[in-house]
């Protein structure tokens, strides 16, 4: 019911359908590009636990070679016709360069996370000494024991 004197709280539902549909087929298509972006950045976090992630970053080949064909999958499933729209439900013509910020804004605080956490945990390690365990031989009994 809309009142004859206020006709401007007429809601055009078919066109408010339409905006929301395509708002979350662009945050679904954020979403997933952000997320591979984002393990790409934390795997390469979780090298060490002591270094930050700028610290001998690209050692590892295998891990290069893991994270750049990541980033081929992204880039296949992303703009692989039929591939992208009817099985994973990505638009990505659709999400603009405002989008792929936001994409990559997901992604980097994702890293700076990680990285601020190996930060503060770091101080409760060398805290604890629990970052000098070792591993004793087989004791009488046959179990491993830890020695901090």
């Amino acid at each position: 019911y809309v009142p004859k004197d206020q006709p401007h709280l007429e809601f055009d539902y078919d066109g408010c359908k339409m905006c929301i549909d395509t708002s979350i087929r662009r945050a679904r298509t954020c979403a997933f590009i952000s997320l591979v972006w984002a393990e790409g950045i934390r795997a390469y976090c979780s090298r060490s636990f002591d270094n930050f992630v700028w610290v001998n970053t690209f050692n590892n080949p295998s891990m290069n070679k893991a994270v750049g064909m990541a980033q081929i999958t992204l880039f296949l499933a992303l703009f692989t016709p039929g591939l992208s729209t009817e099985v994973l439900g990505l638009y990505v013509y659709e999400i603009h360069s405002f989008g792929w910020a936001i994409a990559f804004l997901g992604a980097f605080s994702c890293g700076v996370g990680c990285e601020l956490y190996k930060y503060f945990a770091s101080k409760f390690i060398e805290e604890a000494e629990l970052a000098d365990y070792k591993e004793n031989e087989e004791d009488r009994t046959g179990d491993i024991a830890l020695r901090l």
